[in-house]
C-alpha cells in the first residue's frame, strides 16, 4: 500500500470524488444521528484506487467524532480490521499530528487534539475561550446550494462559482466569524459547545448555572451592534420574540446582558433543541411531497401565530428550522405520519412523530448578502430566500408576506430539490425582483398540481398577490393534503405577461414600440402588394375551388365505398344468420326423417346461394355425409319414383314410377330383371306378398294390379 498523501496521487477522477463524497456524507449523517457507524460497512466491495482514498477520509472522520465523544482513538483500533492498510493508518494519524491536531467537523464543531506517545489522539471540543489558531484553508469545499464538491485553485478566491448548479458564493476566513464572547464562563452561563455559527453570531449549548438547565445562548458579533441604537433594536425585537408561545417555535426565555472582551453584548437565551436542522436532514434524504406539504403547513401555522402578534421572522430558511426527533426515531422517520416506538424501560408502545420548530426569532440584524461560507465549509448566510422587497433594499416594506415568500422558496426546494433562483449576487437580486421561477412540474412532472399552484402563489412578485397571511398558506396546504379543492388558482399566460410588463416598463415599452413599427411596416407593405396579389389570389381561389371539388368527389367516392362495404357486411351477416338457421332446421329434419327437406337446406347453403361466400363448416359436411351414405343407386326410371318395396327374402326390390311402369330389381347387383307395364297412370305404391311370389301395385288410374314375380304376368286387376 502506497504511503503517499492524496495530493501526491494527482487529481482524482470526478467519479471517484463523487463516490468518496457520498460515502462520507452518509458516514457523518450516521454519527450525527447518534449511531456508531463501522468503516468496513461503508467500504463494502469498493475496488482500488477508490478504496484507499475512501478509507483515508473515513478514518479522519471517525477519529474526529470519537474525540467529540471523549474517546482516545489510536492506530491499533483500526489495524486489526484493515491489516493491509497499516501504513495508510499510520500516515493518517501522523498527518493529524503534523497539522496541529485541530479540525472542524461538518457539523461545525472545532476539534482540538493532543497526541500521545503511542500516536493515540485525544482532545476536546473548542469553545469561545480557546485561542484557536486559524484552520488551514481547505483545498476542497462543498457548494452551499447543491452540496457538490468544488476543487479550489486559488487559496483566497473572492468568489467561487459552482460548476454543478451555477450558484456563486463568497469565502471568508474563520477568524472573521469568531464570536465576541471568547470565554467559557460568561455571566451565569457556562458555554459548553458551539453548535452554530452564522453571519449574525454564534449559538452555544450552555448551562444556566443558576437554574442548572441546558439552554441555547445566541451571542451576536460585536461588529453588528456597534451603536446603542442597534443594541436597543436587537433587545426590543428579542423581547418581542420572547412573548411567542407556540409548539412550533423555539421559546425565548430572556435577553441577557453579557460581559465579553468586546464589552457588554445582548444575548438571546432559549430552549436547547437536540435535533437536526432541515438543511442537515436534506443532506441525508429527500422529503416526499406529503412530507414537504405537512412540514411547511406546520411552520406556516407557527408563523401565523407570530404575525398575529406583529412579529416577522425575515430570515426563514432550512437552516432556521430545527427537527426534534423523539427517542427511538431516526432521520428516516416520516414527517407526515406517526411512528411506533417502544419504551426501553417499560416496554410501552408510543406513537410519535418528529416535530418542526422555528429558530432565530428576534435575530433581525443580519447581512442580506449572497451565500457566505468560511474556508472550512461553515455556511453563514444565504439570500436565496429573500423576498423581492428585501432584494430591492426596501426593508421598510418587509412584512408577513415576506415570510410567505420565504416559505414558498422552501416549499419549491423541498418539491424539486433545487432553489427557484441561483447565481451571483447581482444575478440573484435581479432574478428575485424580475424573473418568474420555473414551474415545479417543468422540473419534476410528478409534483402535484395543487402544490405547484400553492408554491407559485407564494412566489408572486407583488405582495398583494401572495397569501395575505401565513395561516391562509397553511389552510391551503391542509386542503391539498386532504384532497380538497384549494383556494389558490394558477396564473394564466396573459396575466403573467401583464405582470411582466408592469415589472419591466422600459423593456415592455421598447418591445411595444418595436411591435408597432413592425405592424406599421407590415400594413404599408401590404397596401402596395394588394394589386399585385389580386390576380394571384383569384387564380388561387379557382385552384382552391377545383381542389375543393376534387375533395368533394373523393369524399363522395369514399362514402360510396363505405356504403358498399357496409352493404357487403350486412349481406355477409344476413347470409351467416341464414346459414345458422338452416343448420338448426337440419337437425329437426333428420329427427323426423325428412331427408328431402334436409338435402334442400344443404343445397341452399352452398356458396352459389350465399353470395359466393363459403360458409359451410364441419356441421354441413357431417349432415351431407349422413344423407349420402347409400350402398347402391338404382337408375332406370324416366320420372320420379313414387314407391319402393323389398321382397320378404330381401332378394328383390320393386319400384313404382310416375311413368306408369313397375320395375323389379336384383337387390344384389342393381340390375332390372322385369319391367311391368299395364297401368295408364303413375304407380304410387308397391308391395310383395308374404311368400314373395306376387307383387301388388297401386296407380293413379284407380286400379291395383297383381303380378307374378317369376314370369312378370299380370294375374289380377282390381278397380275401385
Amino acid at each position: 500500500m502506497s504511503g503517499r498523501d492524496l495530493q501526491d496521487q494527482g487529481p482524482l477522477p470526478w467519479s471517484v470524488q463523487r463516490l468518496v463524497d457520498q460515502a462520507c456524507d452518509r458516514f457523518e449523517a450516521a454519527w450525527r444521528a447518534g449511531e456508531r457507524p463501522r468503516i468496513a460497512d461503508y467500504l463494502a466491495d469498493t475496488p482500488e484506487p477508490q478504496r484507499s482514498v475512501l478509507l483515508r477520509h473515513l478514518l479522519r472522520l471517525d477519529v474526529d467524532y470519537r474525540i467529540l465523544r471523549g474517546e482516545t482513538p489510536a492506530p491499533n483500533d483500526y489495524q486489526a480490521d484493515f491489516q493491509a492498510y497499516a501504513a495508510l493508518i499510520e500516515q493518517v494519524f501522523q498527518q493529524m499530528v503534523t497539522t496541529g491536531g485541530r479540525r472542524q467537523t461538518a457539523a461545525g464543531a472545532q476539534v482540538e487534539a493532543d497526541v500521545g506517545p503511542d500516536h493515540s489522539i485525544s482532545g476536546e471540543v473548542g469553545s469561545a475561550g480557546d485561542a484557536v489558531a486559524p484552520v488551514a484553508r481547505a483545498k476542497r469545499i462543498r457548494c452551499p446550494h447543491c452540496h457538490s464538491p468544488i476543487q479550489l485553485v486559488d487559496d483566497r478566491p473572492d468568489e467561487v462559482l459552482c460548476p454543478s448548479c451555477g450558484s456563486s458564493f463568497r469565502l471568508r476566513d474563520t477568524r472573521l466569524t469568531e464570536t465576541a464572547a471568547p470565554m467559557r464562563q460568561v455571566g451565569k452561563f457556562q458555554l459548553l459547545e458551539r453548535v452554530g455559527l452564522g453571519a449574525m453570531g454564534a449559538v452555544w449549548r450552555a448551562r444556566d448555572t443558576v437554574l442548572d438547565k441546558i439552554v441555547a445562548v445566541k451571542i451576536p458579533h460585536a461588529t453588528l451592534l456597534e451603536s446603542a441604537a442597534d443594541r436597543e433594536r436587537f433587545s426590543r425585537e428579542a423581547r418581542a420574540a420572547a412573548q411567542l408561545r407556540h409548539p412550533a417555535i423555539v421559546p425565548v426565555h430572556e435577553v441577557a446582558e453579557l460581559e465579553t472582551d468586546a464589552g457588554k453584548l445582548p444575548a438571546i437565551v432559549s430552549d436547547f433543541i437536540d435535533g437536526v436542522t432541515l438543511r442537515e436532514l436534506l443532506a441525508t434524504r429527500r422529503l416526499t411531497f406529503r412530507e414537504a406539504a405537512e412540514l411547511v403547513a406546520q411552520v406556516a401555522e407557527a408563523l401565523d401565530h407570530a404575525h398575529a402578534r406583529g412579529i416577522v421572522h425575515r430570515d426563514m430558511k432550512p437552516a432556521n428550522l430545527m427537527l426534534e426527533y423523539p427517542a427511538g426515531l431516526g432521520l428516516a422517520a416520516p414527517l407526515d405520519a406517526d411512528s411506533t416506538v417502544s419504551d426501553p424501560g417499560s416496554g410501552a408502545v408510543r406513537r410519535v412523530r418528529p416535530r418542526a420548530l422555528i429558530m432565530d426569532f428576534g435575530l433581525a440584524l443580519r447581512q442580506e448578502a449572497e451565500a457566505v461560507m468560511t474556508l472550512d465549509g461553515q455556511i453563514v448566510g444565504t439570500p436565496a430566500y429573500m423576498s423581492p422587497e428585501q432584494a430591492a433594499g426596501q426593508s421598510h416594506q418587509v412584512d408577513a408576506s415576506s415570510d410567505v415568500w420565504s416559505m414558498g422558496v422552501m416549499l419549491y426546494e423541498l418539491l424539486v430539490g433545487e432553489l427557484p433562483f441561483r447565481g451571483s449576487r447581482t444575478a440573484l437580486v435581479r432574478q428575485i425582483q424580475y424573473d418568474e421561477p420555473r414551474a415545479p412540474r417543468r422540473i419534476n412532472e410528478k409534483v402535484p398540481r395543487d402544490l405547484e399552484t400553492i408554491t407559485l402563489k407564494c412566489l408572486a412578485k407583488e405582495r398583494h398577490r401572495r397569501y395575505r397571511a401565513a395561516g391562509e398558506l397553511a389552510a391551503d396546504l391542509r386542503r391539498a393534503l386532504a384532497g380538497e379543492p384549494i383556494h389558490a388558482r394558477p396564473v394564466g399566460k396573459p396575466e403573467r405577461a401583464w405582470r411582466w410588463c408592469r415589472r419591466n416598463p422600459a423593456v415592455a415599452s421598447l418591445t411595444a414600440a418595436v411591435a408597432a413599427a413592425l405592424v406599421l411596416g407590415t400594413v404599408v407593405s401590404s397596401y402596395f402588394a394588394v394589386q399585385a396579389r389580386s390576380q394571384a389570389e383569384h387564380a388561387g381561389r379557382q385552384r382552391d375551388a377545383a381542389f375543393l371539388a376534387r375533395q368533394a368527389a373523393e369524399r363522395a367516392r369514399t362514402e360510396t365505398e363505405q356504403e358498399r362495404n357496409h352493404a357487403k357486411g350486412e349481406s355477409r351477416r344476413a347470409y351467416r344468420n341464414f346459414y345458422i338457421s338452416q343448420m338448426n332446421l337440419v337437425q329437426r329434419d333428420w329427427e323426423v326423417a325428412d331427408i328431402a327437406h334436409l338435402l334442400g337446406r344443404l343445397r341452399q347453403t352452398r356458396p352459389e346461394h350465399t353470395g359466393g361466400e363459403e360458409l359451410r363448416g364441419y356441421e354441413w359436411y357431417y349432415w351431407d355425409r349422413l344423407c349420402h351414405s347409400e350402398l347402391l343407386t338404382l337408375r332406370g326410371h324416366a320420372g320420379p319414383v313414387l314407391g319402393v318395396a323389398f321382397s320378404p327374402d330381401g332378394r328383390w326390390l320393386a319400384s313404382g314410377n310416375y311413368d306408369t311402369t313397375v320395375k323389379l330389381w336384383d337387390a344384389q347387383s342393381g340390375h332390372v330383371t322385369l319391367t311391368l307395364r299395364g297401368h295408364i297412370g303413375g304407380v304410387q305404391s308397391v308391395a310383395f306378398s308374404p311368400d314373395g311370389q306376387r307383387l301388388a301395385s297401386g296407380s293413379y288410374d284407380t286400379t291395383v294390379k297383381l303380378w307374378d314375380v317369376q314370369s312378370g304376368h299380370e294375374t289380377l286387376t282390381l278397380k275401385g
